[in-house]
């Protein structure tokens, strides 16, 4: 896929933020130097990508790429160890191949994108009706085939995305009633909308779609940290709106996003006190 560069950014950064952005990228990078094969692979990765979003935020795109690159292989390694034990695939998986989206490196998205397409999606539940067991789809198996087709996209396999949002799609309307409310709910309806208007060449409709996922996980972040600073930053958000500034130049529009799609960009954010 082609690589999208960022112009320099003057944004005027709330000062708790800066100053916590600042001290995580200088915690990170002290960590770098002096890690070790026996630390502790879940924190190292979050820190890494911790970096990431405080130099995405402070609008130091190059940097945020270094660290984008380094958490991606380990983000996807946790994904892979720990994922069909204890249920976190998703958790892991999404963030690492947004991060490899945003690390600027084709090569690193090709292999972690590969990776995400081939990983064996869970296996259904099996609830009892009367004296028999029928199959039924969890949000887990959907959110599986979404992640499918986002990394069919973004490493530009057409044929594979659009077999793999129709999957997607039928997973997500198989969902028995019991789980339907709690999918709506999430972030993935979203996500997978803004993957059908690409793969249907409809990119200038991606703004309502992506504007109400920004909605959503706004309110998902903000949950958790009702106080500044708060690293906000979604890279699967950042991704699509880089895919939407591709297809359809002309309606592209970062502006009235709370989270930041581009370096910077985070005047709506800072306000929130």
């Amino acid at each position: 896929m082609a690589i999208l560069t960022y112009p320099a950014v003057d944004t005027r950064v709330h000062p708790d933020l800066a100053r916590h952005a600042r001290e995580v990228t200088e915690q990170a990078a002290a960590r770098w130097e002096r890690r070790h094969p026996d630390d502790d692979a879940a924190l190292d990765s979050l820190l890494w990508l911790r970096a990431a979003r405080s130099a995405w935020l402070l609008g130091n795109a190059d940097v945020a790429q270094t660290w984008y690159a380094r958490a991606a292989d380990d983000l996807l390694d946790l994904a892979l160890a720990q994922g069909s034990t204890t249920g976190t695939y998703a958790y892991y998986a999404e963030p690492a191949l947004g991060a490899a989206a945003l690390s600027g490196r084709a090569a690193l998205l090709e292999r972690v994108g590969e990776v995400v397409r081939t990983y064996p999606a869970p296996p259904p539940s099996h609830r009892q009706r009367g004296s028999r067991f029928n199959r039924a789809t969890e949000p887990a198996m959907a959110a599986h085939a979404v992640l499918v087709t986002f990394a069919a996209w973004l490493t530009t396999d057409i044929r594979a995305a659009t077999l793999a949002v129709m999957a997607a799609a039928r997973r997500a309307a198989a969902l028995p009633p019991v789980n339907e409310q709690r999918w709506r709910g999430s972030h993935w309806p979203d996500l997978l909308a803004a993957l059908e208007h690409l793969v249907d060449g409809k990119g200038d409709a991606l703004g309502p779609v992506l504007r109400r996922l920004d909605g959503k996980l706004t309110a998902t972040t903000f949950s958790l940290h009702t106080t500044l600073p708060a690293l906000a930053v979604s890279e699967t958000l950042a991704a699509l709106c880089a895919e939407w500034r591709r297809a359809a130049p002309r309606s592209y529009d970062p502006a009235g996003f709370t989270l930041p799609v581009e370096p910077g960009h985070i005047a709506a954010m800072a306000e929130r006190d």
